[in-house]
C-alpha cells in the first residue's frame, strides 16, 4: 500500500473511531499516538532509503525537516489537548482543532514526500 493511501485509511479509521465513541479526549489521544506512529514509520522509511543508498543527504535532510515541523505541532497539540481538560472551555478545543488540521498537513507533507523517494511499497 503506498503511503498516501496508508495515511488517508488511518484518517479515515480515527474518524471511524471518533463516531464510535463519544470521549473526545480519548479519541484525541488515540489519533495523536496513530499520527505519531505514521510519523515513526515514514522517518524509519527514510532512513532505511539512506542506509541503502537509495536518497542522499539532501533527501534524507529534508524528510528530517519535515519531521520536526510535525513533530513541533504535535507538541503543540498535546499542549493544547492539556488545556483543554484542564479547562474545558471551547476556546481551548478550537485550538486544539485547528492544530489537529495543521498536524494532518505536516504528516501528509512528510508521507508524501517519502513516498516521492521511493518509499512506497
Amino acid at each position: 500500500m503506498n503511503a498516501k493511501k496508508y495515511v488517508f485509511l488511518m484518517v479515515v479509521a480515527l474518524l471511524l473511531a471518533g463516531c464510535a465513541k463519544p470521549d473526545f479526549t480519548t479519541d484525541s489521544y488515540r489519533m495523536l499516538n496513530v499520527s505519531k506512529e505514521s510519523y515513526n514509520s515514514s522517518l524509519l522509511m527514510a532512513a532505511d532509503l539512506y542506509h541503502q543508498g537509495v536518497i542522499g543527504e539532501a533527501e534524507k535532510e529534508t524528510a528530517i525537516r519535515y519531521g520536526n515541523l510535525y513533530m513541533t505541532t504535535h507538541n503543540q497539540a498535546v499542549a493544547a489537548l492539556l488545556e483543554y481538560e484542564l479547562y474545558e472551555t471551547d476556546d481551548a478545543k478550537r485550538k486544539y482543532i485547528d492544530l489537529i488540521a495543521s498536524l494532518l498537513a505536516r504528516l501528509s507533507f512528510l508521507v508524501d514526500y517519502v513516498g516521492s523517494l521511493g518509499g512506497e511499497s
